[in-house]
């Protein structure tokens, strides 16, 4: 077997699930020790600094810890099924596709059998506006040239000062 083209296949769960969770995580944690923070300074009893930590830190660190983990669930479910999707798609695209360049195909075979006719009108018309142009670029330099040599003959009819 040739081993040597093959890339390493990543998973979608290494590539969207661990870090959601790792994340969450993360965000759990941190909620949890600000609710820790928060419950060590505040001054009052210790069934109020209970209630504290328990409101502050631990209730969202496991909110935010189950919905990462729900959230990486989801984003690995819905790449997947956008790979299933996608991969239907081009599957039910190919005949189409092939449908579609045998058409195109006739369709320019008709159009050279009625270009090669006329090609020859189109280069007749093309060289005609050429020569026409072409007249109409030698008239305006004349004219040019003409406006230049009557515009020199009139600053040195100026008198000088």
């Amino acid at each position: 077997m040739n081993d040597f083209n093959r890339e390493p296949k990543i998973s979608i769960q290494s590539l969207l699930g661990r870090p959601t969770k790792r994340f969450g995580v993360v965000i759990a944690v941190a909620c949890s020790l600000l609710g820790a923070v928060v419950a060590a300074f505040f001054s009052a009893s210790l069934e109020q600094r209970i209630g504290t930590l328990v409101l502050c830190g631990i209730g969202p660190g496991l909110s935010v810890y189950v919905c990462a983990h729900v959230l990486s669930h989801l984003l690995v479910f819905s790449a997947k099924l956008c790979e299933i999707i996608t991969a239907r798609s081009l599957r039910s695209l190919i005949p189409f596709l092939a449908s579609l360049a045998i058409w195109v195909s006739l369709i320019a075979i008709k159009a050279q059998a009625t270009l090669s006719q006329q090609r020859q009108i189109i280069f007749c018309l093309i060289l005609g506006h050429c020569r026409r142009a072409h007249k109409i670029a030698f008239d305006f330099i004349c004219v040019l040239i003409r406006s230049a040599a009557q515009f020199a003959i009139k600053i040195q009819a100026l008198p000088a000062h």
